[in-house]
């Protein structure tokens, strides 16, 4: 029982540390986020492919640096408007291709040309095809209501819903990692910017994020704004509802030159022709306008959530395991040392380590020879035998001299008993190790190191022998000998306190499942707020 319940003593054990030390580790490691920085997040506008939005986006770059006037990395981030509000004019469109006898059918490289009125394309047709001049004209007539049509029906459709809901993730990662957001949107994403904003405001203070309008197709603002008065599209929308006002006087077409793609627009609405174009007046202001939202977000940047609190456990109150207390096994035999008595003192001399017996000396020899003694005592449970010796010169009938006589008698001597490896002699362990050269001399010598066998086997019984008889000097055979074999009987001991060691046992488990229940918990919670960290949420 002790080995099972010392197996599940280490199983609950390892799996603490493994949830105390490494699992935390693995949470803090992933919870981490880079905070530095500002995100410069760009709302394209209406009737743009990704390709057009992220090619604004490399001139925004291009523009305004990949560092503040601080040294803060400025991150770029499109915040891409796909909404699909154009299908029936591009089939419009393909249609009017088709109309003019062929000459035109299947020419979609023009449509993009057609929307700002003019391009490479319609120049080389219209010199070589004077109708197609017509053409162009109903294209960018047809195309500017569109848009206007497509502005005024406001953000309800589902695919406006997807790309706002998209919006409001992407700030919500940026707030969670801290970092300070100026957000420019042109013509369209104006509406989308105001929304991204409203939701930034419920996941982090003011300060933490400005709005610079470009072009706004909405009379709502959130920041400062540039609008030039020839934007055609703007003055379109004027006609049914309000706009923001204007800010720049901007030349006519005719005097306005290629913008930052080196492309010219007819409507005056283009974010990369006239809005950031270095020759058109709304350009200064955008810039200056992006300057002191950079300005203000390095003097207001937010301050870092706190850390989350460390896992503080619950310590142990029910104190150390009780000492488990094991009776001892009850065996009918069991010898327990072996007592050896001497009527001549026996030296022992420390040398090298080791403890030897020497040999007696030739007077010690003569003393014993004269008249003496051993005696061997075997000491233990159903043991209590001896060997004792006895010799010396005595007077004998028929000798003239005293004769040398020797007896040895055997009482409950058991016949097989062995002592293990190196024993030593109690009398001697007491000297520790003495100086070298050392002499001790013993009356009395114990070996304790010993053990009685046991034969036969579990199946057939199991038996110590001993045997009893008198050895005289000159005779050959033990006189009145007698052996004989009694049953081993082992009685295995028990565990005197088990119920207090599997209360111990039951409590401690019991505190330690509830600490990895609080850890679970706890990283749960340290999780969530690492993730809102991260994703703003």
């Amino acid at each position: 029982m002790i080995d099972y319940l010392s197996e599940k003593l280490k199983a609950a054990l390892y799996a603490l540390v493994f949830a105390l030390v490494v699992t935390p580790l693995q949470v803090y490691a992933e919870g981490s986020c880079e905070t530095e920085g500002v995100v410069f997040g760009f709302f394209n506008g209406v009737q743009n492919t990704k390709e057009q939005a992220n090619n604004a986006l490399y001139f925004l770059r291009l523009t305004y640096s990949t560092e503040t006037t601080d040294g803060e990395p400025i991150t770029y981030e499109l915040f891409y408007n796909d909404t699909e509000g154009f299908a029936d004019f591009v089939e419009t469109f393909e249609q009017r291709l088709a109309e003019h006898g062929g000459l035109l059918a299947g020419r979609f490289e023009l449509f993009f040309s057609a929307t700002k009125g003019e391009g490479p394309w319609w120049n080389t047709l219209i010199s070589a095809v004077p109708m197609a001049k017509d053409v162009l004209s109903g294209f960018f007539d047809l195309f500017r209501a569109a848009v206007i049509r497509h502005l005024t029906s406001g953000l309800g459709d589902p695919d406006s819903v997807k790309v706002a809901d998209r919006h409001k993730s992407q700030i919500g990662q940026w707030v969670g990692r801290q970092k300070g957001m100026l957000l420019m949107a042109h013509s369209q994403g104006n509406l989308f910017v105001n929304l991204a904003y409203a939701h930034a405001l419920t996941l982090t203070d003011a300060g933490s994020i400005r709005v610079v309008h470009v072009a706004p197709a909405s009379p709502t603002l959130s920041g400062p704004h540039a609008l030039a008065d020839k934007d055609l599209v703007i003055n379109g929308l004027r006609l049914v509802g309000a706009v923001a006002p204007n800010t720049d006087r901007i030349p006519g077409y005719a005097e306005r030159p290629p913008g930052l793609n080196g492309e010219r627009d007819l409507v005056g609405h283009g974010l990369l022709e006239i809005y950031l174009n270095p020759a058109v007046p709304t350009a200064a202001r955008t810039h200056e306008q992006v300057r002191v939202a950079f300005q203000e977000l390095g003097s207001s940047a937010p301050k870092p959530r706190p850390p989350f609190p460390e896992f503080e456990p619950h310590p142990w109150s029910g104190g150390p395991a009780p000492a488990l207390v094991r009776s001892p096994d009850d065996v009918s035999h069991r010898l327990d040392k072996v007592v050896y008595s001497y009527s001549v003192p026996r030296t022992f001399a420390w040398r090298d380590g080791l403890w030897t017996e020497q040999p007696l000396s030739e007077s010690e020899e003569e003393d014993e020879r004269r008249k003496g003694w051993d005696r061997v005592d075997f000491v233990g449970k159903g043991m209590g035998g001896y060997r004792r010796c006895s010799w010396g010169r005595f007077p004998l009938e028929g000798w003239a001299d005293p004769v040398f006589t020797q007896e040895c008698t055997f009482d409950r001597v058991p016949l097989d008993y062995r002592f293990y490896v190196r024993a030593q002699i109690d009398e001697l362990a007491a000297y520790g190790t003495p100086p070298n050269g050392t002499l001790v001399r013993l009356n009395t010598v114990t070996r304790s190191s010993v053990y009685v066998h046991v034969g036969g086997s579990e199946a057939a019984g199991r038996f110590v022998q001993f045997m009893s008889g008198i050895i005289p000097l000159w005779f050959s055979e033990i006189r009145d000998q007698r052996e004989w074999s009694e049953s081993f009987v082992l009685k295995e001991g028990g565990w005197v306190n088990p119920d207090a060691y599997q209360t111990w046992l039951a409590a401690w488990e019991a505190h330690q499942t509830s600490e990895l229940r609080r850890l679970k918990r706890y990283q749960e919670a340290r999780e969530a707020y690492e993730a809102r960290d991260c994703a703003g949420t």
